[in-house]
């Protein structure tokens, strides 16, 4: 099976996006790195401050959700932990990202060390990488069982919490130092002689995960190290903290979500260890966490690689190092707050955040993430963080160790939801009302994606559209899946999967659209964009949209002076019908030579391969289409195509059941290919559930 990886490298290259433009300008990074480590001196410091352990204690014992939260916690730590022991393979980790099906996507469950089985459609794996990639999860395990151990001790002063917490740090110094090297191609040994950066880890296959897991070794280590004999300190400090910190600063990544990771790691040893330069390098250095927020956030506070998986992702990689410097009496930046107000702007009425690029769709109801939105309230006090966390009971650990007095319910701010373009990654929002919409969120919702490739992490998508009409998302990005699958490459990622053009039947190049014109006037609301030249050769691709009430107008042009296929696509949740006489016919084969392995070869030909019950049928200048669920119509569409100046003679229409989000989720797809020099798709679309009747 080794044998079969033929382009990790090369995947791990394409992954790593290193734009060091200072998007959101400078951030106020004058702090005082001599009295952080002076305030260090003392210990805990890293996930609370001693100085806070009284208040918090008080906490516990007095307040309804923080006493919730803590007998919960307690039972479970001394349940699964105390009682039962913490299970520590010695064997290295593969990355988790193979763990997953190729024959449906999901998520393998571990049915023994070399039987791991697919709970969706029953698919057997076995071998490398799956004996391997599921140590992943164990060793995650492992570290999450030492920090919440750690925790259990820091509020109930119970010894038995902080010997667990020993014994596993114990167990992993026994052996660390002599795992081999390597990377996600191979199980090593790697040589990192002379590399400018070492792009491997130790217990895991990359410095990213090695920095989620030393993170919480560290924060244990911070905790318990009153409990320790000096002999147990020095094994910890030699033989895990040193030789973990010293290689993850071997792999730096510049501007990227690693390496916020990467500098929480080994900025938080440092301060464990009073290293003072390295503390400094990890906040205020090049590529530090403040030059991390300078360059990687726009203004309006999202993260620069086009993602809410990775935006959250980056945020939790930088609250370690930031939660410590609040610790040690330093408020975090104001770029890293406008990070907790970014995902408001194009929240759903359905309280999700759109798959856009590589994520999943992230469900996103009041009160999530609650542990990270309380601390945002305590460090900056800002009402739309106060209005979030309020929408759910406050047992949680974020109010229990940071916690802060709300203000009273009369007293609370509602954000605003309304229309906006996001110019700096290039991501639009179109918002309407249904007449009998009383909720904060307005139910309709429409999206355009125009803007930056978002480099790595990018999908070749531009002018890719996302419906949500009386609170329900229809038409969606599916985002990815697991990075070692082959579906994720062949089908998430390539044009086809997204509501936009395909030109010649193969995906879009990279390219950076623009918003030629946005306008709200309160009743409507309209965009312009342009997908930018690099992605369509030799063509222009617009896209204008006009959503007023339940009723949307998208007119997409595409041009060139060549004739070229082209094929409009939009993919929704629902039963679809459509005005076409349809057939069944074979969808055409897979190039079983390219998914073979984990290779991230694909160029989206080959991409009506993964669809299911594929059927085909001729139009003349137009068709129009329904989605039902459970007998009633949730969205309408009617579409006229204009060939070169005249209506279509002929266009192709295809529908297809396909792979969705998450896997095993179908959505049903519905495409119309004509050949011609200029194409416009006119589509109307009724968001009202009453809609166009089909022919």
């Amino acid at each position: 099976m080794k044998n079969t990886v033929v382009s990790i490298t090369l995947l791990a290259a394409v992954l790593i996006a290193t734009s060091e433009e200072c998007l959101g300008g400078d951030t106020d990074a004058n702090i005082d790195i001599a009295a952080l480590m002076e305030h260090a001196r003392e210990r805990p410091s890293l996930i609370v401050p001693r100085a806070k352990l009284g208040e918090i204690r008080r906490r516990v014992r007095d307040d309804v959700h923080a006493h919730k939260w803590w007998k919960g916690f307690e039972a479970h730590v001394r349940g699964d932990f105390v009682e039962h022991g913490v299970a520590i393979p010695r064997g290295l980790a593969q990355w988790f990202h193979y763990y997953s099906c190729r024959k449906c996507g999901s998520q393998l469950k571990t049915h023994s060390p070399t039987n791991h089985v697919c709970p969706e459609c029953g698919e057997t794996h076995t071998g490398w990488p799956y004996d391997q990639a599921c140590n992943y999860f164990a060793h995650t395990r492992a570290a999450d069982a030492a920090r919440e151990c750690a925790i259990a001790y820091l509020i109930s002063e119970d010894r038995r919490f902080a010997a667990v917490a020993a014994h596993i740090l114990a167990e992993y110094a026994m052996f660390y130092p002599e795992l081999p090297l390597h990377d996600n191609s191979s199980d090593g040994p790697k040589d990192i002689t002379g590399l400018a950066r070492a792009s491997c880890g130790r217990l895991y296959s990359q410095a990213l995960d090695e920095s989620v897991w030393l993170i919480k070794i560290v924060q244990t280590f911070d905790a318990i190290a009153d409990t320790l004999t000096p002999d147990e300190k020095k094994a910890v400090v030699e033989r895990i903290l040193r030789p973990a910190a010293a290689l993850i600063r071997r792999d730096c990544m510049k501007i990227h979500n690693h390496e916020c990771w990467h500098l929480s790691a080994y900025g938080l040893v440092a301060l464990a260890l009073g290293d003072e330069q390295t503390v400094r390098e990890a906040l205020t250095g090049e590529y530090g966490a403040f030059r991390q927020l300078a360059c990687g956030c726009y203004e309006d506070g999202c993260w620069h690689e086009g993602s809410w998986g990775y935006h959250f992702y980056t945020m939790r990689g930088l609250g370690p190092i930031f939660t410590a410097m609040h610790n040690l009496g330093c408020r975090p930046p104001e770029a890293y707050r406008r990070m907790f107000l970014a995902p408001f702007g194009q929240l759903t009425p359905a309280y999700q955040l759109p798959a856009v690029h590589d994520s999943p769709r992230i469900g996103f109801p009041r009160g999530a993430m609650a542990s990270m939105y309380e601390q945002a309230w305590s460090w900056w006090k800002d009402p739309s963080c106060a209005w979030w966390i309020a929408g759910s009971p406050r047992d949680n650990e974020g109010y229990v160790l940071y916690g802060s007095p709300l203000p009273k319910p009369d007293e609370m701010t509602v954000p605003v939801f309304r229309s906006r373009d996001f110019g700096g990654t290039g991501f639009a929002v179109l918002r309407s009302r249904s007449a009998d919409c009383r909720e904060a969120i307005p139910d309709n919702f429409v999206a355009v994606d125009y803007g930056k490739h978002a480099g790595g992490h990018g999908h070749p998508d531009k002018l890719n559209l996302i419906i949500c009409a009386r609170g329900r998302l229809l038409a969606e990005d599916f985002g990815c899946i697991s990075y070692g699958n082959p579906l994720h490459w062949h089908w998430y990622r390539s044009t086809l999967a997204h509501n936009t053009v395909t030109m010649d039947g193969v995906n879009q190049q990279q390219s950076e659209g623009r918003c030629l014109s946005f306008e709200d006037d309160g009743r409507c609301v309209k965009i312009v964009c342009e997908a930018g030249p690099e992605a369509f050769p030799g063509a222009k691709a617009t896209r204008s949209l006009s959503l007023e009430g339940d009723r949307l107008v998208d007119v997409f042009t595409v041009e060139s002076a060549d004739e070229h296929d082209w094929e409009w696509a939009f993919h929704a949740r629902g039963s679809l019908s459509t005005s076409v006489t349809m057939a069944s016919v074979q969808p055409p084969p897979r190039d079983e030579e390219k998914i073979k392995g984990f290779s991230s070869r694909a160029n989206g030909s080959d991409a009506w391969g993964w669809a299911e019950s594929l059927r085909e049928g001729d139009a003349k200048g137009g068709w129009s289409a329904c989605w039902r669920k459970d007998g009633r119509s949730v969205l309408d569409s009617r579409q006229t195509i204009v060939v070169d100046g005249r209506m279509a003679p002929v266009c192709r229409v295809r529908t297809a059941v396909v792979c969705a989000q998450p896997p095993p989720e179908k959505a049903e797809l519905i495409a119309c290919r004509v050949r011609g020099r200029k194409a416009i798709f006119r589509t109307e679309y009724d968001l009202s559930g009453r809609g166009f009747a089909v022919k």
